[in-house]
């Protein structure tokens, strides 16, 4: 009996809303951390290139903060951040959480002690094909917000 409630679907079930909640905001967290060290003075070329009445080439430069291209660029590799996270259970509450094991010195994260890991099934991680799910669904959104800010 003791074996049956150890293993009851309430202790081992993962709430993939919440999974996916927690993936969203790290999502917008990663992508906010690469965003933030854009330089706002390096401008790219962007839109088409005209020609003007004398045959020169015009073109438009914008900050790479504005930049679609660019900003479709760190949305492009946002997600591969999402290898180094992983679903856990706090000791303290039991609640569902989503850690990132290595901090940006690619240290030990040291609040992997204050979790229990939910181990994953099959070689992708869900946490990452969730992120690649919602980059792919919402990516105009997302480039238009911050091309916007």
């Amino acid at each position: 009996i003791i074996i049956v409630q150890y293993f009851s679907p309430t202790q081992t079930s993962i709430d993939y809303d919440r999974i996916k909640c927690l993936t969203c905001k790290a999502f917008v967290n990663e992508f906010q951390n690469i965003y933030d060290k854009l330089d706002p003075n390096v401008k790219v070329a962007t839109g088409t290139y005209k020609i003007d009445p004398n045959g020169n080439k015009v073109q438009r430069y914008v900050s790479q903060k504005s930049s679609e291209e660019k900003l479709t660029e760190i949305l492009d590799k946002v997600c591969a951040k999402f290898d180094d996270y992983a679903q856990a259970r706090n000791k303290s509450d039991g609640s569902i959480t989503l850690i990132k094991l290595l901090n940006d010195q690619q240290q030990m994260n040291f609040d992997a002690s204050e979790v229990d890991f939910i181990p994953e099934d099959g070689q992708k991680s869900a946490v990452k094909y969730i992120c690649e799910e919602m980059a792919n669904e919402y990516s105009d959104e997302i480039v238009g917000a911050f091309k916007a800010a």
